[in-house]
């Protein structure tokens, strides 16, 4: 799997997990907290039974829900964190994509390469020799190459 797909996942996966998270949840479970323990020790100082079960009941599913949404919070705290992880790797691979050069770039500099060897060449040795090493230039390059472009004027 890409990188990009492996960042969308995570990115699907943390909406996912933000979507079930009760954003406000924290503040207000705390002062539910507080007044669920206050309903239960009340209840059980006024030897209300039934009452203190009940609020102790409330009070048990509220820490598990707390327990719910904190796990919850650090499986996000996980994911943006592998989630920033993808995206530094993905950086380093594009920034060294653009360190790449285009083979377009490459033929380019070959073929001015052969053209001053030839400028070069003609006129100051013999033609006999001249035709060799421009043969020779024009084999290496049509070898480094290969079928992508064999440099006009070599």
């Amino acid at each position: 799997m890409s990188t990009r797909r492996d960042m969308a996942l995570v990115d699907a996966m943390t909406e996912d997990l933000i979507a079930g998270v009760d954003s406000g949840a924290s503040l207000r479970l705390w002062q539910d907290l507080q007044d669920t323990l206050r309903t239960y020790r009340t209840a059980e100082a006024a030897h209300d039974h039934v009452r203190a079960q009940t609020a102790l009941a409330r009070f048990i599913d509220m820490v598990e829900t707390g327990a719910s949404q904190a796990e919850a919070f650090e499986e996000i705290a996980q994911l943006l964190e592998r989630r920033r992880k993808l995206s530094d790797s993905e950086q380093r691979r594009l920034e060294r994509m653009g360190r790449l050069v285009d083979l377009q770039d490459v033929v380019g500099v070959i073929t001015a390469f052969c053209i001053a060897i030839r400028d070069a060449v003609q006129g100051r040795v013999p033609p006999e020799a001249a035709r060799a090493i421009l043969s020779d230039v024009n084999n290496a390059a049509t070898r480094a190459l290969g079928s992508h472009h064999t440099p006009d004027g070599a």
